[in-house]
């Protein structure tokens, strides 16, 4: 019997505040199985694939929303360690709703958060899920 996760096993839903240029990173989404363990599964119930990673961003002063990739710098450990470095950076405009779909291509990725808007950027709300397609 075949257990069915759903489209969204990934939910992350924050209310945060930022100092000014303040950075704050989201969990590390590990694609390689949709339950989010970090170590190989080689049983029935693995699901693979590359999920969209969906979601809004609200903050009230200037900020950018960025997806991050990472490759294991030690692959054999656990938890794994990771480097990150920046693929994609949206900018999200003060008091307006930022919408943002990405097509997770890479074995690890987090989302971080950056305020641009140089000053306290208290009470930002970030959701954000995985689903299939």
């Amino acid at each position: 019997m075949e257990i069915s996760l759903p489209v969204a096993a990934f939910v992350e839903e924050v209310s945060f505040n930022l100092a000014g240029a303040g950075a704050r990173d989201g969990p590390a989404i590990d694609t390689r199985d949709w339950s989010g363990s970090t170590m190989p599964d080689y049983g029935d119930g693995r699901k693979s694939g590359f999920p969209f990673l969906d979601g809004a961003l609200l903050a009230p002063g200037n900020a950018s929303l960025i997806l991050q990739y990472a490759v294991p710098t030690f692959p054999i450990v656990e938890p794994i360690a990771l480097t990150f470095s920046n693929f994609q950076t949206i900018g999200a405009v003060a008091g307006v709703w930022t919408p943002f779909s990405f097509r997770v291509t890479a074995r690890f990725a987090r989302l971080r958060v950056v305020d641009t808007s140089g000053a306290a950027n208290n009470g930002i709300y970030l959701v954000a899920f995985l689903r299939g397609a």
